[in-house]
């Protein structure tokens, strides 16, 4: 029984640090995107024409986001007042 629990103990390991640097990673990539979007607005349209808009999210640059609405996959990114 010994030998079993020392064999599987490095591939438990592996598993811990593969998890613990995935999470990590997943952190610092969403706030590495908080951070790009600073400063700029995202104004979301109901078509191609962008004619109707259906929402709004803004990113100011102390870190204060303001949504309203719904996103949609047609957006326009434009610098932000704050």
């Amino acid at each position: 029984m010994k030998s079993i629990s020392i064999r599987f103990r490095p591939i438990f390991l592996a598993a811990l640090f593969i998890v613990g640097f995935t999470t990590m990673t997943a952190s610092k990539q969403a706030d590495a995107q908080q951070v790009g979007k600073a400063g700029h607005e995202f104004d979301y349209y109901r078509d191609a024409t962008h004619r109707t808009l259906v929402g709004f999210v803004i990113f100011c640059k102390d870190g204060q986001t303001v949504r309203s609405g719904t996103t949609s996959q047609f957006v326009v990114e434009e610098p932000a007042g704050c």
